[in-house]
């Protein structure tokens, strides 16, 4: 009897974990080893969806969202009462707002914006901003002066100690686009730093991601060689002396011939969210009318960009084959 109760009290833990952890991905069933579109229907619909950004404790899911010629960031949280259908957050909807990434701590939230500069409003440059947790909602945009410039800023991602890295193509650029680093330093970020030719080339980086424990960077290389498609995914791990390896091509698990970009972790660090303008093949034994043209038109993931999500094993995995290859 003692024995029975004990088992079923094992199955009762171990369901109750599963159900937390799958409650805090929007009640989505989890991927496996195959890339899945992320919450069809609520996130990933037929518009074009990418760059997105969890808070910390999972309760909250930032994206971007683009349609009409026109891209804003919205939110789904978790409630009570399950998660909330999707909204523009507060401070967006008016310019041109993206690519939202916020701080270990869930207290600041970055993003790039073309909203007009406050000390030259004529001024339109794509630039990074910032607002602080404010309650539970979010204060007003701040620029962050410092890395303005005459370039474009894009494609932010703040690691967990506070240092920001982004995209852009400033006068050290070794190509199209490059990968750089503001460190954060007494409470103040400084000025931008290219992060290097092992990983920035004459083609284009974007779009750069580094685990929490800073030992690889994960970003998006346009046009290399030996790629899958115009724009794939690839992975960079730390040697013994801290220095970033030769980038590795994450492989035809993730990447495709079209664009895979934006990779990152979920919070528990299990799972890969991605953005990608894949199509997946479908076949129609069926003669089309006009209304289920527009019916197949608004089915989830018909839109420019998608967000997918996968296990994160393949991380691992690519490390032991790059140990084994050497």
């Amino acid at each position: 009897m003692r024995k029975f109760v004990f088992v079923c009290v094992i199955i009762f833990l171990q369901n109750a974990l599963v159900g937390q952890e799958v409650g805090n991905y929007l009640d989505q069933k989890l991927p496996g080893i195959k890339p899945e579109l992320f919450a069809p229907g609520i996130i990933t619909t037929q518009m074009a969806e990418f760059f997105c950004a969890f808070m910390p404790d999972g309760s909250e899911f930032y994206f971007s969202v683009y349609s009409l010629g026109h891209s804003s960031i919205a939110v789904v949280k978790k409630t009570d009462k399950g998660w909330t259908q999707p909204e523009v957050v507060s401070f967006s909807g008016r310019y041109g707002d993206s690519s939202p990434t916020i701080t270990s701590n869930g207290k600041r939230m970055f993003f790039i914006s073309q909203r007009p500069d406050p000390s030259d409003p004529d001024r339109r440059n794509r630039d990074i901003w910032y607002v602080d947790r404010v309650g539970v909602g979010w204060g007003n945009p701040v620029l962050l002066e410092v890395l303005k410039s005459e370039a474009s800023e894009s494609w932010p991602f703040v690691a967990s100690n506070g240092d920001l890295y982004f995209s852009a193509a400033l006068n050290d650029c070794y190509g199209v686009s490059d990968i750089y680093i503001s460190k954060f330093k007494d409470g103040e970020y400084l000025k931008a730093e290219n992060i290097g030719s092992v990983i920035n080339t004459q083609n284009g980086e974007y779009g750069p991601y580094i685990s929490p424990d800073g030992s690889y960077l994960m970003f998006e290389g346009m046009n290399y060689d030996g790629g899958f498609g115009n724009g794939d995914m690839y992975i960079s791990f730390k040697d013994e002396k801290g220095n970033w390896t030769k980038p590795v091509n994450m492989g035809e698990t993730v990447n495709t011939r079209r664009n895979d970009c934006f990779a990152k972790l979920t919070p528990d660090g299990k799972y890969i969210l991605f953005t990608s303008d894949r199509r997946e093949r479908r076949e129609y034994n069926e003669k089309f009318t006009y209304k289920r043209i527009c019916e197949l038109g608004l089915l989830p993931g018909t839109g420019d960009f998608n967000i997918y999500w996968i296990d994160a094993k393949i991380i691992d995995d690519l490390k032991i084959t790059i140990k084994c290859e050497k």
